[in-house]
């Protein structure tokens, strides 16, 4: 599902002018290519706390393959919270408002039954459920850090997600370092030869029979998904290659890189893969 971040943004704008109560500043544009309601007790806190996490980046190749985190079993349960025996075993959604409600009540979120006797929750046993070090403090009345703790998100939550998108990033940068490592050049191989063909007048525009259409059609850009490179055509037979992330620009003439005579070379070469550096930018990856 996509997502995009000023749709969000323009509901809020909405229902600011309808509520008077909301201001936001509209972010850079972001799409969002995946979602899920994570718990807080999925990652070890023992609270339910389900809250919707969109997980996004600017660059939108980036997200491929990427996963939420797997589960986590509980680090400790609402009787380690308590330091007694807690009738739950997972604690309640904290909330900002709403105290006071018995225990018997739906809407009670506040009170436990610990040996026996029935406890309200205070900011000593919010911190834990929310993932917070016993040393954090909040230099506030219990009052404005039960609100505090209830807009808070699930520190362990947070942390395992963040994880997981720092994990995937490195790994697509290990594979691009690998890529150049190893010389791999054959995806700009396969886009060398389209250029030639589109040069050449090879390719034509046909229907689903096959007859042709036209004579020919228009290419502006040809890219790859695992390069961080693009090309632009330009006149006759000039290429800019531009680096997506970078904004770097080179001119490449197709016909210094693949012309005749490099392809009646390798048509009578005996190697059925060959390495050859045809010009001062790129070798290519022959098969």
């Amino acid at each position: 599902v996509n997502f995009d971040i000023r749709n969000l943004i323009d509901e809020i704008k909405a229902i600011k002018r309808k509520y008077d109560f909301i201001i936001i500043d509209s972010p850079p544009s972001i799409t969002f290519e995946t979602m899920q309601v994570v718990k807080a007790s999925d990652y070890g806190l023992p609270q339910l706390r389900p809250r919707t996490f969109m997980i996004g980046f600017k660059d939108e190749g980036v997200l491929s393959n990427f996963s939420f985190p797997p589960k986590l079993p509980l680090r400790f349960n609402m009787s380690d919270v308590w330091g007694g025996e807690c009738s739950r075993e997972v604690g309640f959604t904290l909330r900002v408002g709403g105290r006071g409600s018995k225990i018997t009540d739906r809407r009670n979120w506040d009170s436990y039954l610990v040996d026996g006797e029935t406890r309200k929750i205070m900011p000593e046993q919010a911190r834990r459920m929310q993932g917070f070090p016993d040393e954090f403090e909040f230099p506030v009345a219990n009052t404005q850090a039960m609100k505090q703790l209830g807009n808070s998100v699930a520190v362990d939550a947070i942390r395992e997600c963040a994880q997981a998108m720092l994990t995937h990033m490195h790994s697509l940068e290990a594979r691009e370092k690998n890529m150049v490592s190893t010389k791999n050049k054959g995806e700009w191989t396969e886009l060398y030869v389209f250029l030639k063909l589109l040069h050449d007048g090879q390719l034509k525009l046909a229907d689903k029979n096959l007859q042709i259409k036209s004579a020919g059609f228009t290419v502006s850009k040809v890219t790859t998904l695992n390069i961080a490179e693009s090309c632009y055509l330009e006149e006759q037979d000039m290429l800019s290659v531009r680096n997506e992330h970078t904004q770097e620009e080179k001119q490449v003439k197709v016909s210094d890189i693949l012309n005749q005579k490099i392809l009646d070379d390798l048509a009578q070469s005996r190697d059925f893969c060959t390495i050859r550096k045809y010009s001062s930018t790129s070798p290519i990856l022959f098969f």
